[in-house]
C-alpha cells in the first residue's frame, strides 16, 4: 500500500494497492483495507480516495464490497501510450 496523507485536505489517496494473485480471495486486501480505514481514523483522515484503472472490474467490485463508491471518473488519467 502507498497512501499519501493529504493532511490539509484531510484526506487520504490510495494511488497503489494490490494482493498477489496467489494470495487473492483470501480475505488478506480486506483486512489490509481495514487496516487503513483504523489508520485514517488515529489521523483524523474523513476521506479516502482510491485511484482504479475503469476497466479494472475486479478491483471496483473488491472496493464496492467494501462500501466504497464511484464519485468521479477522470478520463484518461492513465494515459497509456
Amino acid at each position: 500500500i502507498k497512501c499519501q496523507n493529504k493532511l490539509k485536505s484531510k484526506k487520504c489517496e490510495l494511488i497503489a494497492f494490490c494482493v498477489l494473485k496467489e494470495y487473492q480471495s483470501q480475505g488478506i486486501g480486506s483486512k489490509m483495507i481495514e487496516k487503513l480505514t483504523e489508520i485514517c481514523i488515529n489521523y483524523n483522515l474523513r476521506k479516502i480516495e482510491l485511484v482504479v484503472q475503469n476497466k479494472n472490474y475486479k478491483a471496483i467490485s473488491f472496493y464496492r464490497k467494501l462500501g466504497f463508491i464511484t464519485k468521479q471518473f477522470i478520463e484518461k488519467y492513465y494515459n497509456f501510450k
